[in-house]
C-alpha cells in the first residue's frame, strides 16, 4: 500500500509466509503478484492456506506441509464437500469475477465426465475438442487450458461468433451493462471483449473484438457498436416487417 506495507487484495485471503517471501523477492511496488509454478509453489501455498483456516477454526494440526499422492486403498477420506451452487450459478460467478481457477475446474470436470477420474487438463481439453469439432464443426480452435491465460490458446473471431450463437440462450450468465451482455479478457498486449449487443425488442447481436496491438483497447470499437445500437433503436420499422431497417452486412 502507500505506506509500503504488504496487504491482501481481499479480506477473505490472508498474506501467508510463502506469498510474503515471493512479494518481497520480486521487489515490485504494487500490482498483481503471480505465484511461480516452479518447485510446486502453488501447491505449498494451497497447503498453507488450508493450515491457516484450520487454525482459525480451532482444528489441531501436526507435522508439516508436504507433497504426496492420495492412495484410495490406504488413505482415509475425512471430509467431502459438495458445492450448493448449480452449474449455471457457478458459470455466472466465474463470468462476473473472471475466476481462472473455476474455469479450469469446469474444464477438468468435463474431462472426468467423459473419460473418468482422475481429472486433468489433458482430459478436459480432449472433451472440449470433441465438442468443438463434433457439435460445432470448429476444427481450427486450439485450447491447452480452460482459463484463457495461455498464449498457446488459439481461436479466430469468426469461430468465436459461432460459439456465441450456440451460447445465446444462456446469455444472461454473462456480465450485463445497459445494452450489452459481455465477457472481457486480457493478457499483456492483448485485450478482448465478446458477447451480445441488445437491439430493438430484445434482439441479440453477437460481437467479438480481439485486439492484439499493445497499448490499444476495445473501447473505441465498443463505442461504435453502441452508437449503431442506439441508431437501430431509433430507426423506424422496415415496411411490412415491424423490424428495424437493415444495413449492408448487418
Amino acid at each position: 500500500d502507500r505506506q509500503g506495507r504488504i496487504t491482501a487484495g481481499e479480506a477473505e485471503t490472508p498474506i501467508l509466509p510463502l506469498a510474503r517471501r515471493i512479494i518481497e523477492r520480486c521487489g515490485a511496488d504494487g500490482g498483481r503478484i503471480v505465484i511461480p509454478a516452479e518447485n510446486s509453489q502453488p501447491a505449498y501455498y494451497a497447503g498453507q492456506l488450508f493450515a491457516y483456516f484450520f487454525r482459525r477454526a480451532g482444528i489441531r494440526q501436526a507435522g508439516t506441509i508436504r507433497l504426496g499422492r492420495v492412495h484410495p486403498d490406504e488413505d482415509r477420506l475425512v471430509l467431502r464437500h459438495a458445492s450448493p451452487f448449480t452449474l449455471p450459478q457457478v458459470i455466472s460467478k466465474l463470468m462476473s469475477f473472471s475466476n481462472n481457477f473455476m474455469a479450469n475446474q469446469l474444464l477438468i470436470a468435463m474431462g472426468i465426465r467423459m473419460y473418468g477420474p482422475p481429472g486433468d487438463l489433458k482430459k478436459g481439453t480432449g472433451a472440449l475438442k470433441t465438442y468443438l469439432e463434433g457439435r460445432l464443426g470448429l476444427k481450427d480452435v486450439r485450447v491447452v487450458e480452460g482459463a484463457g491465460i495461455s498464449r498457446r490458446n488459439r481461436i479466430s473471431a469468426v469461430d468465436m461468433v459461432k460459439i456465441l450463437r450456440r451460447f445465446s440462450r444462456y446469455h444472461s450468465l454473462l456480465r450485463h451493462r445497459p445494452g450489452e451482455w459481455f465477457k472481457t479478457g486480457s493478457l499483456s498486449g492483448i485485450r478482448t471483449r465478446a458477447g451480445f449487443i441488445e437491439g430493438p425488442r430484445g434482439a441479440l447481436y453477437p460481437f467479438v473484438v480481439f485486439i492484439n496491438t499493445p497499448g490499444r483497447t476495445t473501447a473505441p470499437v465498443m463505442k461504435v457498436l453502441h452508437l449503431w445500437r442506439r441508431e437501430l433503436k431509433q430507426a423506424p420499422p422496415r415496411p411490412g416487417t415491424g423490424g428495424p431497417p437493415r444495413r449492408p452486412g448487418s
